[in-house]
C-alpha cells in the first residue's frame, strides 16, 4: 500500500514538473515546481476582454451569463473543443436545460472560438490568436474532463491546455496586469486531515500526498495549481466546494452523486439523514462569486476556498428534499440512518435490485461510504479570504426548501424518477 502510494505522488510530481518546465518556479524532472509569486499585481483597465474555456459546462454556462451582463466586460471570447455540435449550439442547449434567457448570446460582447487550448496558438489562426494576446486581460479557465474514474494519466490534456494558457498569458500584452482564476476542486485537497488540521487552508498546499487516495481528477486539478504556481503570473486556484443544481430551474446533472443517492433512495424507500454540515452554493452563486474575485480591487491570493459561509445539517437538507419528493412522486420516503442505508444499498446490489456497474466497480459506493463515515464532510475548507474579496459568498442566503422543490422538479423533468424496467440504472 505504502508503494502505491509513493508512485501516486511521483506520477503527480512528475506531470507538475514535466509541464513546468521552462516557468521559474521550474526545479528539475523529479521535484515539485516551486512558488514564485508574481512581481507586481497591476490594477485591471476597466473594460476587460475575458477569454472563457469550459462556456457549454455546467459552471461555464452561468459564467458565460454573468459576464456577458457585466458592464465592466467588453468582450468575452468562448473557447470550447469541437464536438458534433458547434459551440453556439451547445451554449444555446445549456442555456435553454438551465431556463436561462438565450437572447443574451446574440450579445455583440461574445465571440465564440472553436478549437483545443493545448494547441498550437490555442487552435487559432495566428490573426486570431495575436488578437487575443492584444485584448485579454482576464483569463477563466474552467474547462476540465469530468470522470471520477480515470487515473491522472487521462487527464493529462487538460494540464497541457493549462500550461499553454499560462505560456498565453505570459506573452499577453497586458501580462502585468492579466488575472487567472483556475476553477479548482475539493479533490485537489482530498487526504488534508482537517479533523486533526482544520480546514484546508485558502493557500498553496507544498506537500503533493493532499491529492491523493481520491481519483485522477483531483490529482489532475493539484497538478494545474502547481504549474500555474510556477509560472510567476497573478493567479488563483479557486478551490470550489459541492456546487448544487443553479437557479432559476436548480439544474444539476442527474448523473452527479447527489441526484443518484436521491433516485436509489426512492428504489430503497429510505433517505439517509447525518448531522453533518452541508456547505453546498448553487451553481449560479459560484459564478458570481467567482465574477466576484475577478474584480476584486484587493490582490488576487494565489488560492482560495469557495464555500458556504453558513452551512446547514445534511438532517435538514434531507428533510427539504423528503418534502419535495413528496409533492412529485406521492411517495414519503422514510428517513433513515446514513450507515443504515448503504447497508441497504448493498444488500440491493448484490441482490441485482439495482445495477452495480457503475456503483460497486467504480468511485460511487466509495464515495457513499465517505459520505456515510463523515469523511466526505470533514474536508471542509476556509473560505475567510474569499469572503473578504466578494459581497456575493458574504451575503449568501441558505439553502431553503425552494432549492430542493427546484432540484427535485428539475430532476423529475429529466426524467430521473422514471423507472424503465424494476432495475434502478446508477
Amino acid at each position: 500500500m505504502k508503494h502505491s502510494t509513493q508512485t501516486a505522488e511521483d506520477a503527480v510530481i512528475a506531470m507538475a514538473a514535466k509541464y513546468s518546465e521552462g516557468l521559474r518556479g521550474y526545479i528539475d524532472s523529479s521535484t515539485l515546481p516551486r512558488y514564485v509569486p508574481p512581481a507586481i499585481q497591476s490594477p485591471l483597465a476597466l473594460p476587460v476582454a475575458v477569454l472563457l474555456t469550459g462556456s457549454t459546462g455546467n459552471l461555464g454556462t452561468y459564467l458565460l451569463l454573468e459576464l456577458l451582463g457585466d458592464p465592466r466586460v467588453n468582450r468575452v471570447y468562448t473557447l470550447d473543443r469541437a464536438g458534433k455540435a458547434a459551440v453556439i449550439e451547445r451554449q444555446l442547449a445549456s442555456f435553454a436545460d438551465k431556463g436561462l434567457d438565450p437572447i443574451i448570446l446574440a450579445s455583440s460582447k461574445l465571440v465564440v472560438l472553436e478549437g483545443d487550448a493545448y494547441a498550437e496558438n490555442l487552435g487559432q489562426t495566428k490573426e486570431v490568436y495575436a488578437d487575443l494576446l492584444d485584448e485579454v486581460s482576464v483569463i477563466i479557465h474552467a474547462a476540465w474532463r469530468l470522470n471520477w474514474n480515470a487515473g491522472l494519466d487521462a487527464f493529462e490534456p487538460n494540464v497541457r491546455a493549462t500550461r499553454a494558457l499560462v505560456d498565453f498569458a505570459r506573452m499577453a500584452r497586458h501580462a502585468d496586469g492579466i488575472r487567472f482564476l483556475f476553477t479548482s476542486s475539493i479533490g485537489s485537497a482530498h487526504s488534508w486531515d482537517a479533523a486533526a488540521r482544520g480546514p484546508v487552508p485558502e493557500e498553496l498546499i507544498e506537500d503533493p500526498a493532499v491529492c491523493i487516495g481520491g481519483n485522477g481528477y483531483g490529482q489532475s486539478k493539484y497538478v494545474a495549481e502547481r504549474v500555474l504556481a510556477a509560472s510567476g503570473i497573478t493567479f488563483s486556484s479557486v478551490r470550489i466546494g459541492q456546487a448544487s443544481g443553479g437557479m432559476p430551474r436548480g439544474a444539476w446533472a442527474t448523473s452527479a452523486w447527489f441526484p443518484t443517492l436521491v433516485k436509489l433512495s426512492l428504489h430503497l424507500g429510505a433517505l439517509p439523514s447525518d448531522e453533518q454540515p452541508v456547505a453546498w452554493l448553487p451553481m449560479d452563486v459560484v459564478a458570481k462569486i467567482t465574477v466576484d474575485l475577478v474584480f476584486s480591487k484587493m490582490p488576487l491570493p494565489p488560492s482560495l476556498g469557495i464555500a458556504h459561509p453558513r452551512p446547514i445539517p445534511w438532517s435538514q437538507m434531507i428533510n427539504y428534499v423528503q418534502l419535495s419528493l413528496k409533492r412529485v412522486t406521492h411517495r414519503n420516503l422514510r428517513i433513515i440512518s446514513f450507515h443504515e442505508w448503504m447497508i441497504r444499498l448493498e444488500a440491493a446490489a448484490l441482490q441485482s435490485s439495482v445495477d452495480a456497474r457503475d456503483s460497486r466497480d467504480t468511485n460511487l459506493f466509495w464515495f457513499f461510504r465517505q459520505v456515510c463515515t463523515g469523511e466526505a464532510f470533514l474536508r471542509r475548507f476556509a473560505t475567510a479570504n474569499a469572503e473578504s474579496l466578494s459581497e456575493t459568498l458574504r451575503n449568501t442566503r441558505t439553502l431553503k426548501q425552494r432549492d430542493a422543490d427546484a432540484w427535485v422538479d428539475y430532476w423529475a423533468q429529466r426524467g430521473l424518477f422514471k423507472a424503465k424496467n424494476s432495475r434502478t440504472n446508477l
